[in-house]
């Protein structure tokens, strides 16, 4: 019963930033003049630096790594895990952006951007791979934690660039939060996991 209640939770967060989300909601209107650094701040290049902690080539590396390390100690479930989660995050997201087209924020972005706004693949993907690797090399609560934090630093890196509404950050967590959920279940259910 708790993993349908969690997917349908997610489900409809996910839901909910699709629909209120972008350049027509005032909350995230609110939200990102609130936060937004502007141009020339001096806080900018940390905040880039952490924001790149949830790019492709940081997370890329870390999970060709882990991946490399799960196949020579022979944990082919596991790897095969990380990678059904790493791909399949990213490939959620990016089809989500050519279906959805949202706009990105209309200010100077702070940061290098390329595609649409919804969902942050910075936060899917960071996600989708911290916490995976979490799950597979402890699941104890305090590293969980920790990489949660980072998670949501990353997140926050977007809507602070001027890269992301709020509501892009958010979808992007439901969706790949709600993608963990569901393959972990499948994972678990393969004697993986506690």
């Amino acid at each position: 019963m708790k993993f349908y209640g969690a997917t349908a939770a997610l489900l409809l967060v996910w839901l909910g930033a699709l629909i209120w989300g972008g350049a027509a909601a005032p909350v995230d209107q609110w939200i990102s003049s609130a936060l937004y650094l502007g141009e020339g701040a001096s806080a900018a290049p940390v905040w880039v630096a952490v924001t790149e902690l949830g790019g492709w080539k940081i997370l890329l590396g870390i999970a060709v790594l882990a991946w490399l390390y799960l196949m020579m100690r022979r944990r082919t479930r596991d790897a095969l895990f990380l990678l059904g989660m790493v791909i399949g995050v990213r490939a959620l997201v990016e089809g989500q952006k050519l279906i959805f087209a949202r706009p990105r924020p209309e200010v100077a972005h702070l940061a290098e951007v390329s595609s649409y706004s919804f969902p942050s693949g910075h936060s899917a993907n960071a996600l989708a791979t911290y916490l995976t690797l979490g799950l597979i090399f402890s699941a104890r609560l305090p590293v969980m934690i920790v990489l949660a934090v980072l998670v949501c630093f990353i997140g926050l890196s977007r809507v602070v660039l001027g890269v992301h509404w709020p509501s892009d950050v958010i979808g992007g967590w439901a969706l790949a939060a709600l993608c963990l959920v569901v393959a972990r279940r499948n994972w678990r259910t393969a004697g993986h996991g506690k």
